[in-house]
């Protein structure tokens, strides 16, 4: 069954398969259900097309799939863009919620490096000196 262009399996509980949808967790699938009053467990594929109809009406309000990522990402440019504290993490590829780096955080310290060699090789450019 397409939702909102996502496929969702007809066998799964209609709780869980909201939450393929990128911007629904479980906790907002179950208040839908609870608004439509859809048993949670009702299969995706038991719904009527009216039903269905009602689900996509009710998700209008959220941001999903590419407006959140969009949405996220303007926040993120936001932060670079102002050259805060999280933006400079960002920039690094480092955690920036707080969290330490001393002993954990090691994939994103590595991936940060290698971001930051390619960066500057990118940056720097030998002059081309032909003889």
């Amino acid at each position: 069954m397409f939702v909102l262009g996502i496929n969702i399996p007809n066998h799964l509980p209609v709780s869980t398969g909201l939450t393929h949808l990128k911007g629904i967790g479980r906790h907002r699938a179950l208040l839908i259900c609870a608004k439509l009053s859809i048993h949670p467990q009702a299969r995706i594929g038991s719904l009527r097309d009216w039903l269905i109809s009602q689900i996509v009406h009710c998700t209008k309000p959220y941001l999903l799939d590419s407006d959140l990522q969009k949405a996220v990402k303007e926040h993120v440019d936001h932060h670079i863009s102002i050259k805060s504290f999280k933006g400079f993490r960002h920039i690094f590829g480092l955690p920036v919620r707080g969290q330490r780096t001393h002993t954990n955080a090691q994939t994103a310290k590595k991936l940060a490096l290698f971001a930051t060699r390619r960066r500057s090789k990118s940056l720097v450019r030998k002059p081309i000196i032909k003889r």
